[in-house]
């Protein structure tokens, strides 16, 4: 993992539209299809100093196949841990401790790499590295 990466006004806005805008080769996630992963998505626009409060995020179309999946893991969060409630530590707690609840199933795995890519912009190394906008899994 690199250091912390510092972004201009201007990539933030960029980013921020990035999940904001339909497109043909996007997912749209909303508190009717996905509740869990919206509140996820929510929790972490929030805590990242974006805003909060859309109707809807935009992801690569990539992850479609998984959302279900990812929706029914995220749906089986509801104990506790050390740092507090296990959904919230999950989505913006510590690295060790959401890697630790990651490691459960696949399904909780790939849950955290597409909230570190949210959390990213969708622009993680590995994504850079594909060439792509997302490491999310291809179609």
């Amino acid at each position: 993992m690199t250091g912390p990466t510092f972004r201009t006004a201007h990539a933030a806005s960029e980013a921020e539209d990035f999940v904001h805008q339909p497109g043909p080769d996007k997912v749209e996630v909303t508190g009717e299809n996905f509740p869990k992963l919206y509140e996820a998505l929510e929790t972490i626009s929030h805590d990242s100093g974006r805003s909060a409060g859309h109707a809807s995020y935009w992801l690569p179309a990539g992850w479609r196949p998984e959302l279900e999946g990812i929706e029914a893991a995220l749906l089986t969060l509801t104990g506790e841990t050390v740092e507090g409630p296990e959904f919230e530590t999950f989505t913006i707690g510590e690295c060790s401790v959401m890697e630790e609840i990651a490691s459960r199933s696949p399904e909780l795995g790939r849950a955290s790499v597409l909230l570190n890519e949210f959390f990213e912009d969708f622009s993680t190394p590995a994504a850079e590295a594909s060439g792509t906008e997302s490491a999310a899994p291809t179609q």
